[in-house]
């Protein structure tokens, strides 16, 4: 950590780090610039070098954009921004250690610094002497195999069979203590390397050595660090133009599935409309007045297990709009329209249903439920649904049965009611639904709009769920 300390050191003192082409001066120390520090960091994985720290002090109170871009310039990456305020803490002293500073291992060297070895090495020897040397150590090697120890037991230089011909030791002869002898050498020498007396005798030369590692420094030049993705996509001479166009046809087919699952609207294609694509529902069938389709099996309600069931209506539960569960009775039963305000003003609790009565235009009276809450009908219950009352917002049909307008008010009657001088919402314009006006002050009018609704959803029942009106 000694370059992390000499700039630690040099901030401290309040002094400027002066520069001379690569590298730093500290006093009458001369540190090239890619030296790495023993800061690691935790995000890239790497040392940062004394540049790239330098750039950090130049750049310490400068907005973070503004210090990226002459990282950029300089060509460094710029410390991590979660990092930054460590660094600082502690290169300005504010902090006498950090738990990112490597003190176990040494940083890897400088480019410089490996360039200057290799340099230094590229002096030691010839190729003849290099020739010469590897076969003396190819020699030494030999000799360390037991050949020696080998030659010196059988010209009797053993000291336990220096006692004469025919004697041994404990009885044994000495030709059986050769013989085991012979093997414990075998058997050391496939185990443990040992160093003969030539070791001191013969040493390895100093320059052969500096020759071996030569090469390997000329090996280790030839290969490439591959540290991190960033680093493989920054190699010279490297295009990654395929992997970008074979993203962008990715892309360009998950666009196109995408929009085949999306409706006229914008939102997503619930499974409903799926499944009514697949079987063809609507196809060939009568278009009502209010939009919905007929057909020969009994219209967007389906089937014929209607008969008898009660028809269901959905207000808004949004308090401004015109008709919710407060007024519901008085205006769809009664034909009085009162505003849901004043309704609520008046301490009235909201029902969490209500039944209409009346008598339609075959002359049989029904009930109709009529609820604001969707989520809890039972798949069965949506079919009997015959009419919804649209505030205006689509996050109205959140987590319903058909939770799409264009699939919603091909199996309901979708009405908008709203004030004479208000303009129609944009949205509901855009959807398939008839718009019911109320006079805000003439309250004599409101029996022509309460007839006007029936009017309509008679003649959408009967088109589409007629076994629901006999």
């Amino acid at each position: 950590m000694e370059a992390l300390s000499l700039l630690r050191q040099c901030t401290m003192a309040r002094k400027t780090v002066r520069e001379e082409k690569d590298y730093y001066v500290f006093g009458h120390r001369r540190v090239p610039k890619d030296t790495p520090t023993a800061w690691k960091s935790q995000v890239q994985s790497e040392y940062y070098s004394l540049k790239q720290l330098v750039i950090l002090l130049e750049h310490a109170d400068a907005p973070m954009v503004t210090y990226i871009a002459a990282c950029t310039s300089k060509g460094v990456k710029w410390v991590a921004s979660i990092e930054k305020a460590d660094v600082l803490a502690y290169l300005r002293g504010q902090t006498d250690d950090a738990a990112q500073i490597d003190k176990t291992a040494a940083p890897p060297s400088s480019e410089r610094a490996n360039k200057r070895s290799h340099n230094e090495l590229q002096k030691g020897m010839t190729d003849t002497e290099m020739r010469e040397a590897k076969k003396a150590h190819a020699q030494r090697l030999e000799n360390r195999g037991g050949g020696g120890s080998r030659a010196g037991l059988l010209s009797g230089q053993d000291p336990l069979l220096s006692r004469g011909e025919g004697t041994g030791i404990g009885g044994i002869s000495q030709d059986k203590l050769l013989e085991l002898r012979a093997k414990r050498l075998s058997h050391k020498r496939n185990t443990i390397v040992s160093v003969g007396d030539d070791a001191a005798d013969n040493p390895v030369d100093p320059k052969f050595l500096g020759a071996d590692k030569m090469i390997v420094a000329k090996i280790l030049a030839n290969e490439m660090s591959i540290s991190d993705r960033n680093s493989v996509l920054r190699k010279e001479g490297k295009s990654f133009r395929f992997a970008l166009e074979y993203y962008n046809q990715v892309r360009r087919k998950e666009k196109d599935q995408a929009r085949e699952n999306v409706d006229g609207y914008g939102k997503r294609k619930t499974r409903a409309d799926r499944e009514a694509r697949q079987s063809g529902s609507g196809r060939g069938g009568t278009i009502s007045a209010s939009g919905g389709r007929g057909g020969s099996g009994g219209g967007a309600g389906g089937g014929g297990d209607l008969a008898g069931a009660t028809p269901v209506i959905i207000v808004p539960t949004v308090p401004t709009s015109l008709v919710t569960l407060y007024n519901a009775t008085d205006f769809l039963q009664d034909g009085n329209f009162i505003p849901t305000m004043d309704k609520k003003s008046k301490s009235e609790r909201k029902p969490s249903e209500i039944m209409i009565e009346r008598v339609n235009s075959q002359g049989k009276k029904m009930k109709f439920r009529v609820i604001d809450n969707a989520t809890r009908l039972h798949p069965k219950e949506w079919k009997a649904c015959v009419c919804v009352l649209v505030q205006g917002a689509a996050w109205q049909f959140k987590g319903w049965e058909w939770d799409q307008p264009v699939t919603l008010f091909q199996n309901v009657l979708g009405v908008h009611m709203k004030f004479d001088d208000v303009r129609v919402n944009d949205k509901v314009s855009q959807w398939n639904v008839r718009v019911l006006e109320i006079n805000k002050h003439k309250r004599h009018l409101d029996k022509g709009a309460l007839l006007e609704f029936w009017r309509l959803l008679d003649e959408f029942m009967l088109l589409n769920k007629p076994e629901m009106m006999t």
